[in-house]
């Protein structure tokens, strides 16, 4: 079934369920699960995305028609962008910033359409990966069948309702995850989802255990300038919560619930569940294609990296190098970074 034993998220300690080959079953509160198309189902599903689901479905279609080398070559042909979304390994490149062991065993929280989980299987143990989408939890499987890859698990799930033991995992990845998990209304206030979501983490870990974060900074200066956060209107992230809500309801009809913090606010979040270290890698050009990897601290590495390294493209760019010239901004600038790479560690135990 899973290099995973399944255990019931509703009941209080791991309840271990029991399966047949159709329906799981928690022996405990007698709820049950089905498998449909191949898959678990454990929550309600929804699709969201880069990818529109449609597209997606015309993917897996032409991949069950042509062969998954010449529907991946048509796709790329069609929209190389979005193909580069899918498919490039540059996407899990935050990997570099651990230790990553060919003994490890990877939860995948939130896994999209795969390109951390494929990233990540030739290099690890098992890889287990699950998403809110269906279609998506499909896509994963399918691939992973066809390519060969029999040390990766998927299964359709949200975080909140997977059905995972404690102590499981060597790696969890939440690539722009924690930003939306807040849309849960198992609390009232979107913080309290998160931080319940930071201690499940550190909870699931194995002592020793890495949980990789990656998500956009709240005061990133593109959005002084305007730019839209994950409300689609501008300024919302600059906004104290008790004012961004309302205006949220105000202006487009429902809560705002997708936050994002500054450094310290991810620190105090990994802190308060009980991360013993935490690491914070500002990324560029982006989290979802981190290819340089700045550690927060080392004002000299991000001298470098904007000197030597980021384009001279746009007067923007043009600007922040002119800035950095001067003594001191960069010790500023840094907090303003768009997007960080962040790891929680859960120190061993002796």
């Amino acid at each position: 079934m899973t290099s995973v034993k399944f255990v019931c998220p509703d009941c209080s300690g791991d309840v271990e369920l029991v399966s047949t080959e159709q329906r799981i079953q928690c022996p405990g509160c007698s709820k049950i699960w089905q498998k449909r198309e191949g898959l678990w189902h454990f929550s309600d599903e929804k699709y969201w995305g880069e990818i529109p689901e449609e597209r997606l479905k015309d993917l897996m279609a032409d991949i069950e028609s042509m062969g998954l080398d010449a529907a991946k070559k048509s796709f790329k042909e069609k929209d190389e962008f979005r193909y580069n979304f899918m498919f490039s390994p540059a996407r899990a490149d935050w990997r570099f910033g651990i230790d990553i062991k060919l003994t490890d065993h990877v939860l995948d929280a939130g896994c999209g359409i795969g390109a951390h989980t494929f990233a990540l299987c030739d290099l690890v143990e098992h890889v287990t990966a699950f998403d809110l989408s269906t279609t998506r939890a499909k896509f994963v499987k399918m691939r992973a069948e066809l390519e060969g890859k029999n040390n990766i698990d998927v299964f359709q799930a949200d975080f909140i309702h997977a059905p995972l033991p404690k102590n499981s995992f060597d790696v969890i990845v939440f690539n722009g995850l924690l930003e939306w998990i807040g849309q849960d209304e198992m609390f009232e206030d979107p913080y309290k989802v998160q931080q319940w979501v930071a201690k499940r983490c550190y909870e699931l870990l194995k002592p020793g255990g890495r949980w990789y974060v990656g998500i956009e900074n709240r005061w990133a200066l593109s959005y002084f300038a305007g730019g839209r956060d994950h409300s689609g209107l501008p300024y919302t992230s600059l906004m104290p919560r008790w004012l961004s809500r309302p205006y949220c309801k105000w202006r487009k009809n429902k809560d705002y619930r997708m936050y994002t913090h500054g450094k310290p606010g991810y620190v105090k979040l990994m802190k308060d569940a009980g991360f013993e270290k935490i690491e914070v890698m500002m990324t560029y050009p982006g989290y979802n294609y981190p290819r340089i990897l700045i550690p927060f601290d080392s004002i000299p590495a991000l001298h470098y990296a904007i000197e030597k390294l980021m384009g001279n493209a746009g007067w923007k760019r043009k600007f922040i190098k002119l800035l950095s010239k001067a003594p001191g901004v960069l010790r500023i600038y840094r907090y303003f970074f768009h997007s960080f790479a962040i790891f929680g560690i859960k120190e061993s135990k002796v």
